[in-house]
C-alpha cells in the first residue's frame, strides 16, 4: 500500500510506474492477439490502443517523478474508462470485459487512499448500473468476435485482474505488517525512553537531594564545597535533560529558525572543547582540534546551531572514551564543493552496524546497558540531525565495534573557497567593570522562586524588594523608584503580562524601571510575546547568577546612559 507513510516518495513513483508499464504490455498483448484472431478495426480496438498509449505515457511520468498523484489517478481513471467503453461494445454488464472495472477502486486503495477506494469503488458500482440501463437504449451491442476469441480474451483479462488483485492484497498486507512492527517498535521506543529519562531524572535528583538531607542532618547545616558542586552539577544535568526535550518540541513546531552571520569557526571549535577539559582531566584522554588554516577566517553560518551539534558530538566522543583522544577536524569536504565538513573522532567502544543504523532516531541509543553505563536520553543525536538539516547539510557516522567512531556533518557554504581571509586578533583584556547596587523588585507568586531570586541578588550586592502577585507588584512600584523590576508571567488574578500592562499604562508612575520576564516560560515564541507586551528582556528559569548579573548590568547600564543624556 503506496499511502503507506513508511514508503518514500521515490519508491512509490517505482512501483506505479512499473505498473502503468505492466497495463501497457498487457493490453497491447492482448490487443495483439485479438487481431490475429479477428482482423479489422473496431471501437474496442480503437479504445484499448489509445489506453495503451496512455498507460505508457504514465509510466514515464512515474519514473521521471513529475506528480505522483496527478499520475495515480490519471491511471485510474483511464483503466475504469476504457473497461467501461470496451464494455459497452463487448456485452455490456455480463460482458468479459467488465470485471475488469473493478481493478480501478483496488488501485485506487493501493496507490491513494481508502477514501480514494470508496469514491472509485463508488464510481464501479454507478459503470455497472450504468451498463445495465443503457442495454435497453441499443447502444451496448454484443461481443463481434467468435466463442474462441473470447474465451481467449477472457482468460487474458480475467487472469490479469485476478494477478493485478493479488498483487494488491499482497501489498496491503505487507504495508499492514509494516505499520504494526513500526506501531510495536514506537511503543518500545517510548518505553524504553521514560525508563531512560526516569534514571536521568533521578540520578542528579538522588545527588541533589540526597546532600541536601546530608547538610540539613549536619550540625552546622551547611554544605560543603564539593557538595555544592556536586549538587550544582547535578542541577545543571536537570536541565540538559529539559533542554533536550524543548530542542525536539521546538524543532517538530518548525519554531528554530536558521540565523547565518560571519562566525570564527576557529575560535567556536576551540571553545567548544574548552567546555570539556574539567572531564577530560585526570584521564588518559586528550582533546585535539585539527583545523585547516587555508579556511577563511570569517565564514558565513549560524554559530548557535553549529555550537549546539558539536557540543553534542564531542560530548558523546568524550563519554564514550576512556582511553586515547578525542579530535575535531574541520576542513573543506573533498567531494562537495563549497562545502565545510566537521568531524569529531574518538577512539571509544565505537559500535555495531545495527546501532549505527538506528543511532540518529529519537529515544535511540546502542543498547540498554550502554544506556545505562553511560546514561543518555537518546534525544542527542536526533536533535543533532535534524539541526543539519534545517541548515541544508548532511550528518553520518563510520564506526566499528571496539574501535572507535567518527561523527561527521557537512553544511554547504556560499563562497567557501573564496571567501576573503581577516587577520584575527584577540581582543583586549579589559577590567571587569564595577558593579552599582541597584534596587531591584522581584515579583513572583513563588516563595520558593522569591526566595532563591533575593538571595541570588543580594549576593550581588543589590537592594531587593519582593512581591507575591502582579497587583502587590504594581502597588509596589507605584510607591517606590526601582532601577529594573523582575516579573514572573504566570501568576493568579493578575499574570506578568497584565501587571506590565498596568504600569506601563501608568503615566504617573516615577519610574522607568526596565521589566525583565524571569519565567520558566522561555522559548522564542514566549520571548517575542514578552517583547511585545513591552518587557525589555527575558531570563528563563532555572537562571543563573552570571545570566542574572548581566542582564541587570545591560539594561540599567542603558537606562543610566539614557538618564545622563536628559
Amino acid at each position: 500500500m503506496t499511502g503507506d507513510h513508511v514508503i518514500s516518495i521515490e519508491a512509490k513513483n517505482r512501483i506505479l510506474g512499473r505498473t502503468c508499464l505492466s497495463f501497457a504490455v498487457v493490453l497491447l498483448v492482448y490487443l495483439s492477439l485479438i487481431t490475429v484472431l479477428m482482423p479489422g478495426i473496431s471501437p474496442a480496438k480503437i479504445v484499448g490502443f489509445v489506453a495503451t498509449s496512455i498507460f505508457a505515457l504514465l509510466s514515464v511520468s512515474a519514473w521521471r517523478q513529475w506528480n505522483y498523484s496527478l499520475t495515480a489517478h490519471s491511471f485510474i481513471i483511464t483503466a475504469q474508462l476504457t473497461a467501461f467503453l470496451a464494455s459497452t461494445s463487448n456485452g455490456g454488464v455480463t460482458g468479459y470485459v467488465t470485471p475488469f472495472i473493478i481493478a480501478a477502486p483496488l488501485a485506487a486503495g493501493y496507490f491513494l487512499s481508502a477514501r480514494a477506494a470508496l469514491i472509485y469503488g463508488g464510481l464501479a458500482v454507478l459503470s455497472f448500473i450504468g451498463l445495465w440501463l443503457l442495454e435497453p437504449t441499443g447502444i451496448i451491442r454484443a461481443t463481434p468476435y467468435s466463442d474462441e476469441a473470447v474465451k481467449i480474451a477472457s482468460v487474458i483479462l480475467l487472469s490479469t485482474t485476478t494477478i493485478f488483485a493479488l498483487v494488491l492484497v499482497i501489498g496491503f498486507s505487507m504495508a499492514m505488517r509494516r505499520m504494526l512492527e513500526e506501531s510495536r517498535q514506537a511503543e518500545r521506543a517510548k518505553t524504553t525512553f521514560l525508563a531512560n529519562m526516569s534514571h536521568e531524572i533521578r540520578t542528579p535528583m538522588n545527588g541533589i537531594l540526597g546532600l541536601l538531607d546530608l547538610a540539613r542532618s549536619s550540625k552546622t547545616g551547611t554544605a560543603s564545597h564539593e557538595h555544592v558542586e556536586i549538587m550544582h552539577s547535578s542541577a545543571r544535568t536537570l536541565v540538559a535533560v529539559l533542554d533536550d526535550i524543548l530542542d525536539i518540541s521546538k524543532l517538530e513546531q518548525g519554531a528554530i529558525e536558521i540565523i547565518p552571520m560571519p562566525t570564527d569557526v576557529n575560535a567556536l571549535c576551540r571553545d567548544v572543547l574548552s567546555l570539556f577539559k574539567a572531564k577530560v582531566e585526570n584521564t588518559d584522554v586528550s582533546l585535539e582540534l585539527d583545523y585547516c588554516e587555508a579556511l577563511p577566517h570569517w565564514i558565513e553560518l549560524d554559530p548557535t546551531r553549529v555550537r549546539q551539534v558539536l557540543w553534542n558530538l564531542v560530548g558523546n566522543a568524550v563519554k564514550f572514551t576512556e582511553t586515547g583522544s578525542v579530535t575535531l577536524i574541520v576542513d573543506r569536504d573533498p567531494e562537495l564543493e563549497n562545502t565545510l565538513r566537521f568531524s569529531v573522532r574518538d577512539t571509544g567502544i565505537g559500535m555495531t552496524e545495527q546501532a549505527r543504523a538506528q543511532i540518529f532516531q529519537r529515544f535511540m541509543q546502542a543498547d540498554a546497558s550502554t544506556t545505562r553505563r553511560y546514561g543518555g536520553t537518546g534525544l542527542g543525536l536526533s536533535i543533532c540531525r535534524d539541526l543539519v538539516s534545517l541548515m541544508n547539510g548532511d550528518i553520518g557516522v563510520e564506526s566499528a565495534k571496539g574501535k572507535g567512531s567518527t561523527f561527521w556533518f557537512n553544511l554547504p557554504i556560499d563562497d567557501l573557497a573564496d571567501a576573503p581571509r581577516q587577520e584575527h586578533t584577540e581582543p583586549a583584556a579589559t577590567k571587569p567593570a564595577q558593579r552599582t547596587a541597584r534596587r531591584v523588585l522581584v515579583v513572583d507568586d513563588q516563595s520558593i522562586n522569591r526566595t532563591v531570586a533575593g538571595s541570588l541578588l543580594g549576593h550581588l550586592g543589590h537592594q531587593v524588594e519582593t512581591a507575591a502577585s502582579g497587583a502587590e507588584g504594581v502597588a509596589k512600584a507605584r510607591e517606590t523608584a526601582f532601577d529594573i523590576i523582575l516579573m514572573d508571567i504566570h501568576m493568579p488574578e493578575m499574570d506578568g503580562l497584565a501587571a506590565t500592562a498596568a504600569l506601563l499604562a501608568d503615566a504617573g508612575l516615577s519610574t522607568g524601571a526596565p521589566i525583565i520576564a524571569l519565567t520558566a516560560s522561555a522559548m522564542e515564541e514566549d520571548r517575542q510575546t514578552y517583547l511585545a507586551a513591552g518587557m525589555s528582556g527575558l531570563l528563563g528559569k532555572p537562571v543563573q547568577i552570571s545570566d542574572l548579573d548581566a542582564m541587570i548590568a545591560a539594561h540599567t547600564g542603558a537606562a543610566d546612559a539614557m538618564k545622563q543624556a536628559l
